[in-house]
């Protein structure tokens, strides 16, 4: 899924390179398209593997509760961990309306603000104050794990990528919608896997 002509003009050459698979590139906002598709769609006795890859923070919290509220769908989630440390600047002076609105976007409350920073102790004529983020890009990307582990039944890893990059650009998870414990095991032996290859690569 891709909103861009260009991309997927490569994508749909590329799925034309390999004629035995079933690939479909769907032109639209990544989504919408997610949360009609899965509306559209009785997950009872179905199971789904999706991958999320955004550009940056354009992933809704509204399409992770989709994808959690189906019980079916695993997601191996490329969590734009740079964009959130750039848009959730040092001071909370420094952040603006836009990324804000991303932020929240993305991690689905307000709440953020108020939980990722803290006073600097000097109070404007108000009563209020400059704030500063209290966490470094490891407390950010342990609080991104804590908020997706509020809808989604167990969430793996994360993985840092690129390995080795400092400072960390993205953050990969696994978050289970399945609850039942069989399903969890399955998946969690793959993602075992997965991030273990990773991590000695």
């Amino acid at each position: 899924m891709d909103s861009k002509p260009a991309h997927c003009a490569a994508l749909r050459e590329l799925a034309n390179q390999h004629p035995d698979r079933d690939i479909f590139v769907v032109e639209t906002d990544a989504n919408r398209a997610i949360q009609d598709e899965i509306g559209s769609v009785n997950w009872n006795g179905k199971r789904a593997v999706m991958f999320l890859d955004p550009y940056g923070m354009e992933v809704e919290w509204a399409t992770l509760e989709a994808i959690a509220a189906t019980k079916a769908i695993d997601v191996w989630f490329l969590f734009p961990l740079a964009g959130l440390y750039r848009q959730a600047t040092r001071k909370s002076g420094d952040i603006d309306k836009s990324k804000r609105t991303a932020i929240t976007r993305i991690l689905g409350s307000d709440a953020w603000e108020g939980e990722l920073y803290s006073d600097l102790g000097q109070a404007d004529m108000f009563g209020g104050g400059e704030k500063q983020r209290t966490e470094d890009v490891k407390g950010l990307e342990r609080y991104v794990k804590e908020r997706l582990e509020t809808i989604f039944p167990k969430v793996l890893g994360p993985l840092a990528l690129p390995r080795g990059e400092k400072p960390q650009r993205y953050s990969l998870f696994l978050c289970i919608s399945n609850p039942a414990p069989a399903a969890i095991r399955l998946a969690t032996g793959v993602a075992d896997y997965i991030f273990k290859a990773g991590n000695s690569s």
